[in-house]
């Protein structure tokens, strides 16, 4: 309304000429939930954001030293030692021994070595020495971060520890639930007790019957197999370790017991003792972690996003800090983990190539049949627009539901994501190829809508896929004199 102007004299108006935009959310903030080995500063099931792996550490600590029980064999010649041999008791570790009863640390290392940028942390509650996992605590952290707006990826390695039922009921479903009702998160899962190649079938077929069978659900989500062999050393103290069985082998063949037998290493520290320690504690510098890879893939997301873009697949990417999958997939265990007829769920492999490392050899959501919401980009980038114009045009609620406000509202959307078609997000040789707003009477409403106070905008996109199969035809050329 124009001001009543009563005393004469010049009146400066400053009038805006640059319109109003849409700010992109962001799209890899994940929000991990588990067991951390304390508390400082922060309560249990209280979110806190975390912005690097000594931010972590500063709020939670790292892992509570993990237990080895292990054998030492010794051999000396006129009385010094001349080998020293460490095993543990009843064989070497085999991958099931070396996955971390408390992974949260590990998670946070293996986000932030992928290109992790910040997370939130919901401490489910202080870690014990056995590794419990409390499946109604991580049910309940999820529910807290339904009320968390900045978090769009979910993962939780505590929750990998639970039984393939458990993981359904306390976790992948309450995710799926929630991604489907916010539409503004992804859930990140992995494949229960995938870490043995004995029981891999087994394995991935128990995921896929427990996983929800609502399609609406299976496109927010999606699932990595198997585990990894990460290059982080699993956490351990001297009085953790116990020597069950200690040999001395002496000139002549002679076996004695040691005075270390069934002790704790803390108490075999002698001054005669020192390269059996040594040896000792060499040999457990050799166990790493095996981790689901969950944490890693989440930080993949969040490179890729920030390199390139969310309507970038999360694939053909190489993982850090990892040696190896725990055991090789071929391509044809890889055909039925990426289609599968019965249910449609797909699983992401992880594989490694010669010369190329550790890398992530999948795309698809777990609604893998689904053509429109086959591909982790697609739906995750319809996500953040979904998100981003929302929160954008928030401004226009109570605004006049007329002609005048639909032209704004019209213009603001397609500056929006005009800028998305140049970033390529969006095919089409020009804009109009790649994506169309309508509002207005006779478009998108009716005059019943109008009374009802109903503003009703429609947006179709474009989106780019991947190139899931490159297939390349080869002929015979003739020759010609």
């Amino acid at each position: 309304m124009a001001k009543f102007y009563k005393s004469p004299g010049v009146y400066i108006q400053n009038v805006g000429r640059f319109p109003s935009s849409i700010a992109q959310v962001e799209t890899a903030i994940p929000g991990f939930i588990g067991r951390t080995q304390w508390l400082n500063g922060v309560e249990a099931f209280q979110p806190q954001k975390i912005t690097s792996i000594l931010d972590y550490e500063q709020y939670f600590g790292t892992s509570v030293p993990q237990d080895f029980n292990i054998k030492v064999r010794v051999e000396k010649q006129s009385g010094n030692i001349s080998n020293v041999d460490v095993a543990m008791v009843g064989g070497a570790p085999v991958h099931a021994d070396l996955v971390p009863k408390n992974p949260m640390y590990y998670a946070m290392r293996l986000f932030f070595d992928n290109g992790g940028v910040f997370c939130y942390v919901v401490s489910t509650g202080t870690q014990t020495e056995e590794g419990q996992v409390n499946r109604s605590d991580i049910k309940k952290a999820v529910e807290i971060l339904e009320h968390l707006d900045e978090v769009t990826l979910i993962a939780s390695p505590d929750a990998s520890r639970l039984s393939a039922s458990d993981y359904k009921s306390y976790f992948s479903d309450p995710v799926l639930k929630q991604c489907l009702k916010l539409h503004d998160r992804f859930g990140v899962f992995d494949v229960v007790g995938a870490h043995s190649k004995a029981s891999a079938q087994t394995d991935i077929l128990s995921f896929r019957t427990q996983t929800s069978n609502i399609t609406e659900e299976l496109k927010l989500g999606a699932a990595y197999f198997p585990y990894l062999q990460t290059g982080i050393r699993i956490l351990t103290e001297d009085a953790k370790i116990s020597v069950e069985e200690h040999k001395e082998i002496n000139d002549g063949g002679t076996a004695v017991d040691s005075v270390l037998q069934g002790k704790r290493l803390n108490n075999a520290v002698f001054d005669d003792h020192k390269p059996v320690y040594k040896a000792i504690k060499n040999f457990l510098d050799t166990f790493c972690a095996v981790m689901p890879p969950s944490p890693a893939i989440v930080g993949v997301y969040a490179k890729v996003d920030g390199m390139h873009g969310v309507w970038k697949a999360p694939a053909n990417v190489s993982l850090s800090s990892v040696v190896a999958p725990v055991f090789s997939i071929d391509n044809q265990m890889t055909e039925g983990l990426n289609v599968d007829l019965l249910s449609g769920k797909s699983i992401n492999a992880i594989r490694q190539f010669p010369g190329k490392g550790i890398l992530v050899w999948g795309a698809r959501t777990l609604a893998g049949n689904d053509n429109e919401w086959r591909y982790i980009s697609v739906r995750r980038f319809f996500n953040m627009v979904e998100e981003s114009v929302k929160k954008g045009t928030r401004q226009f609620v109570f605004e006049p539901n007329d002609a005048n406000t639909w032209t704004k509202i019209k213009a603001l959307i397609e500056n929006f994501l005009v800028e998305q078609w140049r970033a390529g997000a969006l095919a089409g040789s020009k804009p109009s190829h790649a994506f169309f707003v309508k509002v207005g009477l006779g478009e998108t409403m009716t005059a019943s809508d109008m009374l009802n106070n109903k503003m009703i905008i429609e947006i179709g996109m474009a989106v780019v896929r991947p190139a899931e199969f490159i297939i390349m035809r080869f002929t015979h050329k003739m020759h010609k004199n």
